[in-house]
């Protein structure tokens, strides 16, 4: 079956099983099957794979390495998208989404009507909070940035919801004292496609420049990278108000 032409939406599918073993089985169809596009389809679902499993430097090499080859191949169709449209995304996440890259700016409407962006928040660390009624551990993460909200307030971190629930949903939380901080309601999706959301909760840790320096699920580390990206943040303001630029 690996050297079938037919077997790259196979591969496509192998990217959501998150097992060393689909990878291995993967790199075995890329080297072994004849067809061209099967080989791209492979080598681009690799690529998917590294960054679900993560790995690091390491990973983000191999990733970029599997891409260059995905680009090289015939396109091909899977279910309702193509590995074009796949490897396109791809190349978005790694050139837009990663790890010390700058945050796509976006609108947001906030449940007051208000209309305001991430852009507004610049010269703060700000925490993107990711977040619906129905996902894993609801009360548990709205509790953890309760907790969050109440700890940054003074300490030049901004927190920004974007909650996919409807508007009613999100005024009812809000209303019952269970969200605290700011929020966009993104019942569309809009906010959470541009940053190819996958599973809820996901939080985006962004320093005063709004580079990505945090990329994961709530916990212990955004906490730690938040308090040290402010700290970092103020000890640099100090310092260019000890000693400023010439002319100024």
């Amino acid at each position: 079956h690996i050297r079938s032409p037919k077997i790259g939406p196979y591969c496509i599918g192998l990217t959501h099983i998150q097992d060393p073993k689909a990878m291995r089985l993967l790199e075995t169809i890329e080297k072994s099957n004849e067809s061209h596009a099967v080989r791209g389809a492979a080598a681009l679902a690799q690529a998917i794979l590294h960054r679900r499993l993560g790995g690091g430097k390491f990973g983000m090499a191999i990733r970029q390495k599997k891409l260059k080859l995905a680009i090289k191949a015939p396109d091909l169709t899977v279910g309702r998208t193509t590995t074009m449209a796949l490897l396109k995304d791809e190349l978005f996440r790694m050139s837009r989404l990663n790890i010390n890259t700058e945050a796509p700016d976006f609108r947001g409407v906030e449940v007051t009507q208000k209309i305001s962006s991430l852009h507004d928040h610049r010269g703060k660390v700000t925490i993107l909070f990711f977040w619906h009624a129905l996902m894993p551990a609801h009360d548990q993460s709205l509790a953890l940035f309760r907790k969050y909200h109440t700890e940054f307030a003074n300490n030049g971190i901004d927190i920004i919801g974007t909650n996919m629930d409807t508007p009613l949903t999100l005024r009812k939380h809000i209303a019952d004292g269970k969200v605290t901080w700011k929020n966009y309601s993104d019942s569309t999706q809009t906010v959470s496609k541009l940053y190819r959301i996958e599973t809820w909760p996901s939080v985006f840790v962004l320093d005063e420049k709004h580079k990505i320096r945090y990329i994961g699920a709530p916990g212990a580390f955004v906490k730690i990278t938040a308090e040290d990206l402010a700290k970092q943040a103020a000890a640099r303001k100090a310092a260019a108000l000890e000693n400023p630029a010439p002319g100024k």
